[in-house]
């Protein structure tokens, strides 16, 4: 059965991204199957785990307009059982 973990807080710097990445990979490393939502325009959680964001053709801001369908969005880590849908920019810019 899946479950949903959601790390948010209003305050920036208290540590949400440093703890989705340790909580994913740790998780991951574990044999679980994870996927990591980055819904940050500054995309460190995509960064941190180690995708190059400015290769990306898309990102949750294409699936968000639906451009792109969200299994389309979805980015291999270096952990096998870690995908990722990756954030950029765009997010800003466009939507705030």
């Amino acid at each position: 059965m899946a479950q949903i973990i959601s790390i948010a807080n209003q305050k920036g710097g208290v540590g949400k991204t440093t703890t989705a990445i340790n909580l994913s990979a740790a998780m991951a490393v574990s044999e679980k199957r994870i996927l990591l939502v980055d819904c940050d325009p500054q995309a460190n959680a995509t960064i941190g785990i180690g995708i190059d964001k400015t290769r990306l053709k898309h990102t949750i801001y294409h699936g968000m307009i639906g451009e792109v369908q969200s299994a389309d969005l979805v980015v291999e880590s270096d952990i096998e059982t870690l995908k990722v849908i990756p954030s950029r920019i765009e997010l800003k810019c466009k939507i705030g």
